[in-house]
């Protein structure tokens, strides 16, 4: 009788242990969900030419088919008056596919920001990013994704301000997906799966992943479905340390149904 209540015990010592594993082991893989802003923070351009004083919505269409008006560009700005911009990198890329990174002062863009500009060509595009914001209290606030602008061309930015942050992410084979980290290994890239959101409300449906070449070209690779491509992994396989491309053009469809254009990108750094 006392043995079989010895084995009993040992049963069931090992059926919590095994119980435990599994949750600690669950709980390992599950994707933290991060601090989220109810609503996508609604950014603008301010341009101010002759006195003239110009906005341009970073949501809505965004027409920046004359290159005059990029030449007056004066601050980022967003429309939540519970936050203010305090400051931004502009990333160009040269003909050796160098990325040459102008911060800005403060929210106002510089004249060294502005000579990048003028250097562009038509079809050209430049990133603002690394966005950096306070709230009324002081307390700071990064931005977690990018602008891009092309020069002279008309930038396809279909969604309505009125979205929340769909909170993205990239997905990893062996490891939790992130949100707002852009420095990620190359080791670690070369396992990524997909590209999804935190936010139940969306989903993506497919992306672009945009690169840029030593002759100065501008590439891009699409998705699978929500799925890195084998061209897209191919490429990051090419990349070294310090190399930066952006996903771009993600196609998102909400809990109606509705597909829109994500009005921002993602820049990620090989680290």
């Amino acid at each position: 009788m006392k043995n079989r209540l010895k084995i009993s015990i040992l049963v069931a010592m090992l059926l919590c242990s095994m119980v435990a594993w599994s949750q600690n082991s669950t709980a390992n893989r599950t994707l933290k969900l991060p601090k989220q802003k109810s609503k996508l923070q609604q950014l603008y351009l301010e341009c101010i030419n002759d006195s003239v004083t110009t906005k341009y919505n970073v949501g809505g269409p965004l027409y920046v088919d004359k290159k005059e008006v990029l030449l007056n560009l004066s601050m980022l700005k967003t429309h939540n008056p519970k936050y203010k911009t305090s400051s931004f990198n502009m990333i160009v890329f040269d003909v050796l596919e160098k990325a040459i990174v102008e911060p800005s002062d403060e929210n106002k863009f510089t004249e060294n920001q502005i000579k990048q500009i003028r250097r562009l060509s038509r079809g050209k595009r430049f990133y603002i990013s690394d966005i950096e914001m306070r709230d009324t209290s002081g307390k700071p606030y990064s931005f977690p994704y990018s602008i891009e602008i092309l020069v002279e061309s008309r930038t396809i930015l279909s969604a309505s301000h009125d979205i929340d942050d769909p909170l993205l992410y990239i997905e990893f084979a062996n490891t939790d997906g992130y949100h707002t980290k852009t420095h990620i290994s190359k080791e670690e890239l070369l396992t990524a799966t997909t590209l999804n959101t935190y936010n139940p409300k969306y989903k993506v449906i497919d992306f672009r992943l945009y690169c840029f070449d030593c002759p100065g070209h501008t590439s891009f690779y699409f998705s699978d479905g929500n799925k890195f491509s084998g061209q897209q992994l191919n490429y990051i396989k090419r990349l070294a340390k310090g190399n930066i491309f952006y996903i771009s053009m993600i196609k998102m469809q909400d809990n109606s149904g509705n597909e829109f254009i994500f009005p921002y990108t993602m820049m990620v750094v090989v680290d």
